[in-house]
Protein backbone atom coordinates (compact mmCIF):
# COMPACT_ATOMS: atom_id res chain seq x y z
CA UNK A 1 0.00 0.00 0.00
CA UNK A 2 1.54 3.28 -0.75
CA UNK A 3 0.28 6.65 0.37
CA UNK A 4 1.46 10.18 -0.90
CA UNK A 5 2.06 13.30 1.55
CA UNK A 6 2.28 16.34 0.02
CA UNK A 7 3.64 19.63 0.90
CA UNK A 8 4.46 22.80 -0.75
CA UNK A 9 6.67 25.39 0.60
CA UNK A 10 6.89 28.97 0.50
CA UNK A 11 9.89 30.76 1.12
CA UNK A 12 11.20 31.95 3.13
CA UNK A 13 9.65 29.57 5.33
CA UNK A 14 11.23 26.60 2.96
CA UNK A 15 10.66 23.52 4.62
CA UNK A 16 12.05 10.80 5.09
CA UNK A 17 22.46 -24.20 12.21
CA UNK A 18 19.94 -26.20 11.89
CA UNK A 19 18.78 -28.86 14.73
CA UNK A 20 17.32 -31.82 14.03
CA UNK A 21 14.82 -33.56 16.06
CA UNK A 22 14.44 -37.66 15.44
CA UNK A 23 11.87 -39.95 16.91
CA UNK A 24 11.72 -37.78 20.03
CA UNK A 25 7.68 -37.77 20.00
CA UNK A 26 5.16 -40.62 20.06
CA UNK A 27 3.29 -40.01 16.95
CA UNK A 28 -1.07 -39.89 17.07
CA UNK A 29 -2.98 -43.00 16.66
CA UNK A 30 -4.01 -42.92 12.91
CA UNK A 31 -1.45 -40.22 12.30
CA UNK A 32 2.14 -42.03 11.92
CA UNK A 33 4.98 -40.52 9.97
CA UNK A 34 7.23 -43.98 8.31
CA UNK A 35 10.80 -43.64 7.75
CA UNK A 36 11.30 -42.42 4.08
CA UNK A 37 12.92 -39.14 4.11
CA UNK A 38 11.27 -35.96 3.49
CA UNK A 39 12.94 -32.81 2.25
CA UNK A 40 12.31 -29.91 3.54
CA UNK A 41 11.50 -27.39 0.41
CA UNK A 42 10.76 -23.46 1.43
CA UNK A 43 8.60 -21.45 -0.89
CA UNK A 44 8.45 -17.51 -0.26
CA UNK A 45 6.64 -14.81 -1.54
CA UNK A 46 8.65 -11.34 -1.78
CA UNK A 47 7.81 -8.85 0.20
CA UNK A 48 5.00 -6.28 -0.86
CA UNK A 49 6.69 -3.06 -0.74
CA UNK A 50 9.47 -1.28 -2.44
CA UNK A 51 20.07 -1.99 2.91
CA UNK A 52 19.34 1.66 1.89
CA UNK A 53 17.09 0.53 -0.69
CA UNK A 54 14.40 -1.42 0.29
CA UNK A 55 13.92 -4.98 -0.66
CA UNK A 56 11.41 -6.60 -3.28
CA UNK A 57 10.37 -8.96 -5.54
CA UNK A 58 13.22 -7.03 -8.13
CA UNK A 59 16.01 -6.57 -5.93
CA UNK A 60 15.77 -9.60 -3.15
CA UNK A 61 16.96 -12.28 -4.85
CA UNK A 62 20.38 -13.36 -2.53
CA UNK A 63 19.12 -12.08 0.39
CA UNK A 64 20.15 -14.17 3.87
CA UNK A 65 17.19 -15.10 6.04
CA UNK A 66 17.16 -16.66 9.19
CA UNK A 67 15.01 -19.84 9.29
CA UNK A 68 12.85 -21.43 12.18
CA UNK A 69 10.96 -24.25 12.24
CA UNK A 70 9.03 -24.28 16.15
CA UNK A 71 6.73 -26.70 16.97
CA UNK A 72 3.11 -26.30 16.74
CA UNK A 73 2.22 -26.84 20.58
CA UNK A 74 2.44 -23.63 22.38
CA UNK A 75 4.68 -24.86 24.80
CA UNK A 76 6.81 -26.89 23.01
CA UNK A 77 7.55 -23.61 20.88
CA UNK A 78 9.19 -22.11 23.97
CA UNK A 79 11.62 -25.26 24.02
CA UNK A 80 13.99 -24.53 21.32
CA UNK A 81 15.17 -28.29 22.37
CA UNK A 82 11.95 -29.34 20.42
CA UNK A 83 13.43 -26.76 16.93
CA UNK A 84 14.02 -29.02 14.14
CA UNK A 85 15.34 -26.11 12.47
CA UNK A 86 17.09 -23.48 14.85
CA UNK A 87 18.61 -20.47 13.13
CA UNK A 88 19.19 -21.83 9.71
CA UNK A 89 20.75 -19.43 7.77
CA UNK A 90 18.89 -19.52 4.31
CA UNK A 91 19.42 -17.63 1.17
CA UNK A 92 16.26 -16.46 -1.36
CA UNK A 93 16.12 -18.01 -5.16
CA UNK A 94 13.72 -16.89 -7.11
CA UNK A 95 10.91 -18.85 -6.16
CA UNK A 96 12.76 -20.49 -2.81
CA UNK A 97 14.58 -20.30 0.13
CA UNK A 98 17.92 -22.48 -0.47
CA UNK A 99 18.95 -23.73 3.04
CA UNK A 100 22.78 -24.68 2.13
CA UNK A 101 24.43 -27.69 0.28
CA UNK A 102 23.04 -30.22 2.40
CA UNK A 103 19.33 -31.02 2.62
CA UNK A 104 17.22 -30.85 5.79
CA UNK A 105 14.73 -33.57 6.43
CA UNK A 106 11.26 -33.75 8.05
CA UNK A 107 12.22 -36.01 11.43
CA UNK A 108 10.26 -38.65 9.78
CA UNK A 109 9.47 -40.48 12.90
CA UNK A 110 7.86 -37.32 14.64
CA UNK A 111 4.12 -36.65 14.57
CA UNK A 112 5.07 -32.80 15.91
CA UNK A 113 2.98 -30.29 13.23
CA UNK A 114 5.40 -27.03 12.96
CA UNK A 115 5.21 -23.76 11.86
CA UNK A 116 8.45 -21.84 9.98
CA UNK A 117 8.94 -18.52 10.63
CA UNK A 118 11.83 -16.53 8.53
CA UNK A 119 13.34 -13.08 9.29
CA UNK A 120 15.89 -10.69 7.66
CA UNK A 121 19.09 -8.93 8.84
CA UNK A 122 20.33 -12.40 9.65
CA UNK A 123 21.91 -12.78 13.00
CA UNK A 124 24.32 -16.11 13.42
CA UNK A 125 25.06 -14.88 17.14
CA UNK A 126 23.68 -13.19 19.53
CA UNK A 127 19.71 -13.72 19.61
CA UNK A 128 18.00 -13.13 22.96
CA UNK A 129 16.38 -15.99 24.69
CA UNK A 130 13.00 -15.38 26.66
CA UNK A 131 9.97 -16.68 27.94
CA UNK A 132 8.63 -16.53 24.15
CA UNK A 133 11.85 -18.54 22.58
CA UNK A 134 14.05 -15.89 20.34
CA UNK A 135 14.25 -12.85 19.62
CA UNK A 136 16.61 -10.28 18.18
CA UNK A 137 17.89 -7.14 19.16
CA UNK A 138 18.12 -4.30 15.90
CA UNK A 139 19.62 -1.22 15.76
CA UNK A 140 17.95 1.24 13.22
CA UNK A 141 19.76 4.23 11.45
CA UNK A 142 16.60 4.16 8.63
CA UNK A 143 18.82 2.09 6.25
CA UNK A 144 17.38 -0.87 7.42
CA UNK A 145 14.32 -3.10 6.01
CA UNK A 146 13.55 -5.61 8.55
CA UNK A 147 11.58 -8.24 7.49
CA UNK A 148 9.06 -11.16 9.43
CA UNK A 149 7.50 -14.13 7.62
CA UNK A 150 5.36 -17.32 8.59
CA UNK A 151 4.40 -20.38 7.33
CA UNK A 152 1.70 -21.91 8.65
CA UNK A 153 -0.38 -24.88 7.40
CA UNK A 154 -4.09 -23.65 6.55
CA UNK A 155 -7.09 -25.08 8.33
CA UNK A 156 -8.08 -25.91 4.94
CA UNK A 157 -5.16 -28.03 4.14
CA UNK A 158 -5.12 -29.69 7.58
CA UNK A 159 -8.64 -30.29 7.10
CA UNK A 160 -8.17 -32.18 3.30
CA UNK A 161 -4.68 -33.60 3.77
CA UNK A 162 -5.67 -35.29 7.83
CA UNK A 163 -2.46 -34.18 9.62
CA UNK A 164 -1.91 -31.37 12.33
CA UNK A 165 0.34 -29.28 10.13
CA UNK A 166 3.66 -29.25 8.62
CA UNK A 167 5.15 -33.13 9.38
CA UNK A 168 6.80 -35.71 6.98
CA UNK A 169 3.38 -37.37 6.52
CA UNK A 170 1.69 -33.51 5.91
CA UNK A 171 3.93 -33.32 2.99
CA UNK A 172 4.09 -36.41 1.76
CA UNK A 173 0.37 -36.67 1.62
CA UNK A 174 0.16 -33.49 0.03
CA UNK A 175 2.16 -34.56 -2.68
CA UNK A 176 0.84 -37.36 -3.85
CA UNK A 177 -2.57 -35.68 -4.11
CA UNK A 178 -1.27 -33.01 -6.02
CA UNK A 179 -1.76 -30.48 -3.16
CA UNK A 180 0.21 -27.33 -3.17
CA UNK A 181 -0.34 -26.38 0.44
CA UNK A 182 3.36 -25.03 1.31
CA UNK A 183 5.21 -24.73 3.61
CA UNK A 184 5.46 -20.77 1.78
CA UNK A 185 6.92 -18.12 4.10
CA UNK A 186 4.91 -14.75 3.43
CA UNK A 187 7.49 -12.36 4.03
CA UNK A 188 6.53 -8.84 5.54
CA UNK A 189 8.29 -5.66 6.26
CA UNK A 190 7.88 -4.86 9.98
CA UNK A 191 8.92 -1.23 9.59
CA UNK A 192 7.37 2.32 7.63
CA UNK A 193 8.89 3.79 4.90
CA UNK A 194 9.48 7.09 3.56
CA UNK A 195 10.07 8.55 0.69
CA UNK A 196 11.61 12.14 0.03
CA UNK A 197 10.73 13.59 -3.63
CA UNK A 198 12.02 17.21 -4.16
CA UNK A 199 11.08 19.92 -7.86
CA UNK A 200 11.71 23.46 -8.21
CA UNK A 201 8.69 25.67 -9.47
CA UNK A 202 10.20 28.59 -8.89
CA UNK A 203 8.51 30.68 -12.30
CA UNK A 204 11.65 33.12 -11.74
CA UNK A 205 14.22 31.87 -14.84
CA UNK A 206 16.96 34.00 -12.94
CA UNK A 207 15.79 32.38 -9.51
CA UNK A 208 19.42 31.18 -7.86
CA UNK A 209 19.80 27.50 -7.32
CA UNK A 210 18.49 25.72 -4.07
CA UNK A 211 20.37 22.67 -2.51
CA UNK A 212 19.50 20.34 0.22
CA UNK A 213 21.87 20.28 2.41
CA UNK A 214 20.33 17.95 5.25
CA UNK A 215 17.09 16.03 5.84
CA UNK A 216 16.58 14.52 9.60
CA UNK A 217 14.08 12.67 11.26
CA UNK A 218 14.17 13.89 15.27
CA UNK A 219 13.44 11.80 18.24
CA UNK A 220 12.95 8.29 16.20
CA UNK A 221 13.46 5.01 18.03
CA UNK A 222 16.50 3.50 17.04
CA UNK A 223 16.77 0.29 19.09
CA UNK A 224 13.92 -2.53 18.56
CA UNK A 225 13.62 -6.22 19.70
CA UNK A 226 11.36 -8.35 17.43
CA UNK A 227 10.52 -11.60 18.60
CA UNK A 228 11.06 -14.88 16.29
CA UNK A 229 10.07 -17.56 17.74
CA UNK A 230 6.68 -18.41 20.02
CA UNK A 231 2.80 -19.05 18.73
CA UNK A 232 2.00 -17.30 15.65
CA UNK A 233 0.31 -14.42 18.01
CA UNK A 234 3.92 -13.67 19.59
CA UNK A 235 6.43 -14.28 16.76
CA UNK A 236 7.07 -11.19 14.66
CA UNK A 237 5.98 -8.69 17.53
CA UNK A 238 8.35 -5.33 17.87
CA UNK A 239 8.90 -3.83 21.17
CA UNK A 240 11.44 -1.01 21.74
CA UNK A 241 14.47 -1.32 22.59
CA UNK A 242 16.69 0.10 25.88
CA UNK A 243 18.74 3.44 24.71
CA UNK A 244 17.55 6.54 23.93
CA UNK A 245 15.23 8.25 20.87
CA UNK A 246 17.48 9.36 18.43
CA UNK A 247 17.75 11.22 14.93
CA UNK A 248 17.78 9.48 11.82
CA UNK A 249 19.28 11.06 8.49
CA UNK A 250 19.17 10.71 5.19
CA UNK A 251 21.75 8.83 3.17
CA UNK A 252 22.39 8.21 -0.70
CA UNK A 253 22.85 4.84 -2.00
CA UNK A 254 26.25 4.57 -0.84
CA UNK A 255 24.87 5.39 3.04
CA UNK A 256 26.66 8.61 2.74
CA UNK A 257 24.85 11.44 3.95
CA UNK A 258 23.11 13.55 1.30
CA UNK A 259 24.21 16.89 1.06
CA UNK A 260 24.55 19.17 -1.80
CA UNK A 261 21.66 17.95 -3.70
CA UNK A 262 20.72 20.48 -6.28
CA UNK A 263 16.57 20.82 -6.78
CA UNK A 264 15.80 20.38 -10.15
CA UNK A 265 12.95 21.57 -12.41
CA UNK A 266 11.14 18.07 -12.49
CA UNK A 267 10.13 15.64 -9.21
CA UNK A 268 13.18 13.83 -8.44
CA UNK A 269 13.62 11.37 -5.41
CA UNK A 270 15.76 13.12 -2.96
CA UNK A 271 18.28 9.96 -1.52
CA UNK A 272 17.07 6.58 -0.67
CA UNK A 273 14.57 6.45 2.15
CA UNK A 274 13.98 6.27 5.39
CA UNK A 275 12.59 3.29 7.14
CA UNK A 276 11.89 3.49 10.85
CA UNK A 277 9.43 1.85 13.52
CA UNK A 278 5.99 3.28 13.21
CA UNK A 279 4.89 2.52 17.01
CA UNK A 280 1.36 4.00 16.26
CA UNK A 281 2.67 7.68 16.01
CA UNK A 282 0.98 9.79 13.18
CA UNK A 283 3.65 12.08 13.08
CA UNK A 284 7.54 12.26 12.24
CA UNK A 285 9.36 15.63 13.21
CA UNK A 286 11.91 16.69 10.53
CA UNK A 287 14.54 18.94 9.81
CA UNK A 288 15.58 20.11 6.58
CA UNK A 289 18.81 22.51 5.65
CA UNK A 290 18.56 24.22 2.54
CA UNK A 291 21.24 26.02 1.11
CA UNK A 292 20.20 29.43 -1.06
CA UNK A 293 23.44 30.17 -3.67
CA UNK A 294 22.38 33.42 -4.90
CA UNK A 295 21.85 34.85 -1.32
CA UNK A 296 24.91 32.51 0.22
CA UNK A 297 22.75 31.68 3.05
CA UNK A 298 20.89 28.66 4.86
CA UNK A 299 17.62 27.95 5.67
CA UNK A 300 16.75 25.37 8.16
CA UNK A 301 13.30 24.29 8.96
CA UNK A 302 11.47 21.97 11.42
CA UNK A 303 8.88 19.84 9.46
CA UNK A 304 5.87 18.20 11.13
CA UNK A 305 5.28 14.95 8.71
CA UNK A 306 1.67 13.82 8.92
CA UNK A 307 -0.65 10.76 7.92
CA UNK A 308 -3.82 12.96 6.19
CA UNK A 309 -6.78 11.80 8.83
CA UNK A 310 -5.38 11.70 11.74
CA UNK A 311 -4.48 8.30 10.85
CA UNK A 312 -1.51 6.50 11.93
CA UNK A 313 1.71 5.18 10.05
CA UNK A 314 1.14 1.57 8.96
CA UNK A 315 4.32 -1.07 9.29
CA UNK A 316 4.83 -2.08 5.38
CA UNK A 317 3.65 0.89 3.72
CA UNK A 318 5.50 3.27 1.76
CA UNK A 319 4.41 6.83 2.04
CA UNK A 320 5.99 9.19 -0.60
CA UNK A 321 6.56 13.20 0.53
CA UNK A 322 6.35 15.51 -1.79
CA UNK A 323 8.55 18.63 -1.23
CA UNK A 324 8.23 21.34 -3.57
CA UNK A 325 10.16 24.67 -3.48
CA UNK A 326 8.79 28.22 -5.30
CA UNK A 327 11.02 30.37 -4.14
CA UNK A 328 12.81 32.55 -2.77
CA UNK A 329 11.36 35.34 -5.07
CA UNK A 330 12.01 39.14 -4.42
CA UNK A 331 9.83 40.97 -2.35
CA UNK A 332 8.37 44.38 -3.72
CA UNK A 333 6.99 46.79 -1.50
CA UNK A 334 4.93 49.83 -2.17
CA UNK A 335 4.43 52.90 0.10
CA UNK A 336 1.75 55.47 0.56
CA UNK A 337 1.84 58.69 2.36
CA UNK A 338 -1.27 59.81 4.49
CA UNK A 339 -1.70 63.70 5.15
CA UNK A 340 -1.68 64.35 8.83
CA UNK A 341 -5.43 64.22 10.23
CA UNK A 342 -7.35 66.87 12.00
CA UNK A 343 -9.01 65.28 15.13
CA UNK A 344 -10.46 66.66 18.88
CA UNK A 345 -9.27 65.57 21.61
CA UNK A 346 -10.92 64.30 24.41
CA UNK A 347 -12.32 67.19 26.44
CA UNK A 348 -11.17 70.06 24.72
CA UNK A 349 -7.69 69.10 24.78
CA UNK A 350 -8.15 69.73 28.71
CA UNK A 351 -5.99 67.41 31.49
CA UNK A 352 -5.87 67.13 34.93
CA UNK A 353 -2.69 66.82 35.92
CA UNK A 354 -2.33 64.77 39.54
Amino acid sequence: MKKNLFWAFAVPALLAGCSQEEGVNVPAAGNENNEERVEVVLGTQSPSVTTRAALNADNWIGTQVGIFAVPKDAELATDASRYFINNLQGTIEADAINLGVEAVYYPVLSDVAYHFYGYHPYVADGLVENENGYAVNYTLDGTQDVLFGKACASEEAIEEVGCDGYTAKFIRVMEENSLSYGPNIDFKHQLTRLVFMVEDRNSDPDASEQTVQSLTLNDMVTSIQMQLTGDTLTAGTITAGEGELGQMTLKDAEGTDVTGFAVPKSETQLGESIMFWANGTGVVNATMEVYDAGNDYNYTTELPIRVSDGESFQPGCSYTVSMVFYGPGQVELKATLTDWADTELPNGGEFEIN
